[in-house]
């Protein structure tokens, strides 16, 4: 029995698209994860504004002025993207009904809380607690799920196995001297190839592609 064909929508990059296997699942949950200054808010604003979707970009690490300068500055803005500065998990959740965002961005998963449990942001039963109700979310309520994350010294994403377990794709953004960018899926493609690369320039307007 041929299984059914996967609905994707566009990111508007196409590498980006190519990199995922052809776009974005709706409902299912993506991780991205890079060092910093590696250009990860950037492209998450240009994909939430490439998929022209009602979305939330909930930031823990910047202002929403932050944010906004930045979206600006790539033309990202749109009337359909609402940023939040929020590290609460709950007041996320709510604000992301409240707007009925179809598209949840979170910059950076290592720095939400859930009010009920113990530990400082990015401990592993924070990241655990946090991760469950986020996945949990996106399936009930078809919402594609971003989540933006951080690397450690050796490479790996920050915090426990739990994170990689529960998301349907992991995306890594790596920095290859100046402006050049590696885009990879490395491991996890629950809708395609996993030995797929893209290469992307990050200049002051965003992100452009770059040829192979």
């Amino acid at each position: 029995m041929k299984c059914p064909r996967l609905k994707r929508s566009s990111t508007g990059l196409p590498t980006l698209n190519h990199v995922l296997g052809g776009g974005l699942v709706k409902g299912s949950t993506f991780l991205l994860a890079g060092r910093p200054a590696a250009g990860k808010t950037t492209l998450t604003l240009q994909m939430l504004n490439g998929l022209g979707w009602r979305g939330l970009y909930a930031t823990g690490e910047e202002t929403r002025e932050q944010v906004t300068a930045t979206a600006r500055r790539i033309g990202a803005m749109s009337n359909r993207i609402y940023v939040l500065a929020e590290k609460r998990l709950g007041a996320i959740l709510e604000s992301a009904r409240s707007v009925r965002a179809q598209a949840l961005a979170i910059d950076t998963i290592q720095m939400l809380t859930c009010e009920h449990v113990d530990g400082r942001p990015g401990r592993p039963a924070q990241l655990r607690e946090c991760m469950k109700r986020l996945v949990d979310y996106a399936r009930t309520t078809d919402t594609t799920l971003w989540l933006v994350g951080h690397l450690t010294n050796r490479g790996d994403i920050a915090g426990p196995r739990t994170i990689v377990h529960e998301v349907d794709v992991m995306l890594k953004l790596d920095q290859e001297g100046g402006d050049e960018r590696i885009l990879s899926c490395p491991g996890k493609n629950r809708f395609g190839p996993t030995n797929v690369v893209g290469r992307l320039k990050l200049t002051t307007e965003g992100f452009v592609e770059e040829a192979a």
